[in-house]
């Protein structure tokens, strides 16, 4: 059981600074004081919505990824609980809700450790 909680606490890591970097470039990119500020940046926002896109597409070509990476580590798992006439749809719903359990603190943890950066970054410079 160490074994698969070494595996998914990279999956874990990995999806989280995955939605770390997602909302970074997201907050970069609607960040209206940022813009204005720089007006370079102003006339080339479409490279932010297009690397917006493209970022999702990495996010979730990597959750999957890394999802069926999991999977195949688990397969004789899988089969074992097939062999004790486990069904398959319950198989999968198990599947499905870890992942989605995973996918769940990885986006808590990753928005949070932003918030909070955001939070000392912005006591560190004076703002409010």
């Amino acid at each position: 059981m160490r074994k698969m909680f070494k595996d998914y606490l990279v999956l874990l890591f990995g999806l989280t600074i995955s939605i770390a970097i997602f909302y970074m470039f997201q907050t970069l990119a609607q960040n209206e004081a940022f813009v204005e500020a720089n007006s370079l940046i102003n006339s080339i926002m479409f490279i932010f919505h297009v690397g917006t896109v493209i970022l999702g597409f990495i996010t979730i070509f990597y959750t999957f990824y890394a999802t069926s990476f999991i999977q195949t580590l688990r397969q004789k798992e899988m089969a074992m609980y097939m062999t004790l006439g486990a069904k398959k749809s319950k198989i999968t719903q198990l599947m499905f809700m870890e992942t989605l359990f995973i996918g769940l603190i990885s986006l808590a943890i990753g928005i949070t450790w932003l918030w909070v950066n955001d939070s000392y970054d912005r006591f560190i410079n004076g703002k409010t």
